[in-house]
Order: structure tokens, then sequence, then C-alpha cells
């Protein structure tokens, strides 16, 4: 779920914990309610980030917080679907494969890549 030493979702436990006005005892009874048994210093360690919850855990902590849109609330952005013509698809084949004319392209639309893009 995280990388360890990363506390961005520690920090967003512990706030929205906060924001609920729960205390950690109150949280590790909620979720013995609903059978998971959690002990205090593992919920701190979530919150430290030294460790993170299950996903199991983790969706049911989302549910005691009342956070209903779960990637939102943890910080991820919504992309929006990318989707191409039938001439943009065209163009792009025949761009890959003339490569000798890719130079002259990038230059008339204005396009600039570095070397690593172009790999």
């Amino acid at each position: 779920m995280k990388r360890k030493g990363d506390n961005k979702l520690g920090s967003l436990l512990k706030e929205y914990r906060k924001l609920n006005g729960y205390s950690v005892s109150e949280v590790i009874a909620m979720l013995k309610d609903k059978s998971y048994v959690v002990a205090e210093k593992t919920m701190y360690g979530w919150e430290n980030g030294r460790s993170c919850p299950d996903l199991d855990t983790f969706f049911t902590l989302c549910e005691i917080y009342n956070i209903n849109d779960v990637m939102k609330a943890f910080g991820y952005k919504e992309s929006k679907p990318f989707s191409i013509t039938e001439h943009e698809k065209k163009f792009i084949e025949s761009y890959r494969k003339h490569k000798d004319m890719q130079a002259a392209v990038d230059k008339i639309l204005d396009v600039t890549v570095s070397d690593k893009e172009k790999e």
C-alpha cells in the first residue's frame, strides 16, 4: 500500500481520525466491533508511518472515518480519459514509420522533446 518511511498515509489517517473527533482507543473499539483486533501500538505505528494497515483494515478505517471517495481523500486526482481520432491514429503510425521526417514534423509543430522522451 505504501513504502516504509513514507508518512503521507499515516498523517492522513491521523488527520481523519481527529476530524471525526475519535481517540485512538475509540477507533480500536470500533475496529474490534467489526472483528478487527488492533493494538494501540499498531494504530500509532500506522499514524506515524512505521507500518500500514492491510487493505481490509484500511477500508474499514475509511468507513469509520466517513471517507466516501478514498482516492480523492488520499490525494489521487481523477484522470480524464484520453482518446484519439482515427485521423490522429493514422498520423501517429505514419510519424513512427518515417523516422527521417520526425525532426521536420517536430519543428513544424513546434514540439520540443528531450532525448530521453524520444526513446
